[in-house]
């Protein structure tokens, strides 16, 4: 199996499930990468079935920061393969994975019902997933905090922009990892709000149904694109 490849493992999305308009509700392969984990599943109940070996946990962690670094250079030397011509751009999404709980995930948060035990408690296994272990080993060291926009009034609206489906709304004008930006999907139209630096432009976040939300969030200014006059009266719900 190589990067950049699909395969089919997380195709079965449920409502009942975690996902929502942070993510994508089609295309669940392509923006995924799965891991496997043994969990001694050949046993009987009462001698271990169903726990994940911490051997098998150690080796999920260190090849999830493999991952999550996103150098290519390391990633071949490690014998990982990808799919021709994909290499550069999975490097540049794999850096782009935030450590959190909404980002590291079992499948279970994804398909819901459909997938009741997919590294949930079960059988002799108490625990599940250990997602804090995880975040814990694999969140970033801490750096100083630069001097970003967090927060943006939100004008009478005389713009509006269309944002297309896969941009990631940040809520700081640093465009970092966080649990609280959004990727947008479907595509729509926002209020356009500003642009505070030549590779951010600033827009009010508006929600798969169309609802005005009343909050600023920040993007690439390559992914906002045809900003044009808003028509009167400005076709949005208020939340």
């Amino acid at each position: 199996m190589r990067l950049g490849d699909q395969a089919w493992g997380n195709g079965n999305w449920d409502p009942s499930g975690s996902w929502d308009d942070r993510y994508p509700t089609r295309l669940l392969n392509s923006r995924t990468v799965s891991i496997e984990h043994h969990d001694n599943g050949g046993r009987a109940a009462g001698s271990g079935k169903g726990v994940v070996p911490e051997a098998v946990i150690a080796a999920s962690i260190a090849l999830d920061a493999l991952l999550l670094r996103g150098d290519l250079a390391e990633l071949k030397g490690a014998g990982i393969r990808f799919r021709a011509g994909t290499e550069g751009a999975i490097a540049r999404e794999l850096r782009a994975v935030p450590v959190d709980r909404n980002h590291l995930i079992d499948h279970h948060y994804i398909a819901g019902r459909l997938k009741p035990s997919c590294w949930r408690p079960w059988a002799d296994d108490a625990t599940g997933f250990p997602q804090a272990r995880y975040l814990a080993s694999l969140a970033p060291a801490p750096t100083a905090p630069e001097e970003t926009v967090n927060s943006y009034p939100v004008p009478k609206v005389s713009s509006i922009a269309t944002v297309p489906a896969g941009t990631w709304l940040y809520a700081t004008s640093a465009l970092e990892p966080s649990p609280d930006n959004i990727q947008v999907d479907p595509g729509r139209d926002m209020p356009y709000l500003g642009q505070p630096a030549s590779t951010v432009r600033i827009v009010e976040y508006v929600d798969a149904k169309g609802v005005h939300q009343g909050r600023a969030m920040f993007a690439k200014a390559s992914e906002v694109t045809n900003i044009r006059p808003a028509p009167d009266p400005t076709p949005f719900s208020q939340a």
